[in-house]
This record gives C-alpha cells, structure tokens and sequence, in this order.
C-alpha cells in the first residue's frame, strides 16, 4: 500500500465565543490518491482482456494493481476548543466535491472465474487485464473531521487532522468490487496564521 503524496493546501476561518470555545470553516483543495499492489482471492471485478476489448465479470485471483487519483474541492465546517495559547482541537464536518475521477489499475498471473466462484475459468497472464471504474466513483463525498494544532510561534504552527467520510466511495448501484470503501485521511501540515 503506497497513499502517494497528496497535498492540501486551503483557507480556515476562525471565530472565537470567548477564551476556549469558537467556531471554524474553510475551503480546501484535497489530492487523495492511494496505489496499492497485492495478491487477491476471488476479488469480484469487471476486466478488459487484451487488446480485443473482451470484458470479463466474475471472480479473480492473481496479482492486482490498483491506483487511485481524486481531487476534492473540500468545505470543513467545525467547533474549536483551546486548551491554553499554544493547544487548540477541532471537531465538526466537512462536504466534498470531486473535481476529478480516476480509479484504474490492471490484474496478472493469475485467473477469472466468469459469473460466479466456480464458474468457468479463464486464464490471465502476459499483458493481463486492465480496469477503470472511474465513471463508477461518486463525485461527492460527506463525512466527519477531527484535529488539532500546535502554534510555534505567533504565525507559525503545525497540526494534524483525521477525517473520515460517511457515505461508501462507489455509487450503491454500481459498485464494480462489491464491498464498500470510504475515503480515510490524515493529514500532517504547516499553517500560517495571517
């Protein structure tokens, strides 16, 4: 599993009630991506074989590839809480729009049982097979944010945040891989208070 480099980079505003508690939103432009390469047991998929365009259903087993590209423009809405000048934690939600759709990779060395497990069995090898599901991702995403922040100086911080989304990562009724995948991220990161 490789989550790639995926950068965020945004604008939050803050408004404080008083001393500890207050109040923040923003608007953030989120890569998330992710490769992963593993050997799978009858994984349900849906592959392309060859140069023929013959399109395969049913259960593989082999070596997968599978690489994931998506850029959010992204709208986090939260409460803070301040613990002292230094410390602060957020907790709230975000909604996200997908600006991108990429979810592709290809299988080898191995087989595809057509329709069902036992179903019957074709070979894959040499060039393999390739997929794309990237008109099957959902452009919209949903879900829960938590972080905190730790100020260095008056300008300069770093933080750490987790979110978490609510609503599965496929369209209900076309998930090609029939198990349900949500988009969970942390991030790591500098700020700069202006």
């Amino acid at each position: 599993y490789n989550p790639k480099f995926n950068p965020s980079l945004g604008i939050n505003l803050n408004y404080a009630f008083n001393d500890r508690w207050g109040v923040g939103g923003g608007v953030t432009i989120d890569w998330k991506g992710m490769r992963v390469k593993d050997e799978v047991k009858y994984m349900h998929t849906s592959v392309v074989l060859g140069d023929d365009g013959e399109r395969l259903t049913g259960y593989f087993v082999g070596e997968n590839m599978t690489n994931v590209d998506m850029p959010y423009l992204t709208v986090p809405i939260y409460a803070t809480f301040t613990f002292n000048p230094k410390w602060n934690i957020r907790l709230g939600i975000y909604a996200a729009k997908a600006l991108s759709s990429g979810f592709d990779g290809n299988v080898n060395n191995g087989y595809i049982r057509i329709d069902t497990p036992t179903g019957p069995k074709q070979e894959i090898s040499g060039e393999g097979a390739s997929f794309d599901f990237s008109e099957d991702v959902r452009d919209y995403d949903f879900g829960l944010v938590a972080g905190g922040e730790f100020r260095l100086t008056q300008r300069f911080g770093i933080y750490g945040n987790v979110s978490w989304g609510l609503v599965p990562f496929f369209y209900k009724n076309s998930n090609p891989i029939e198990f349900t995948m949500r988009n969970i991220y942390g991030t790591i990161g500098i700020t700069y208070r202006l």
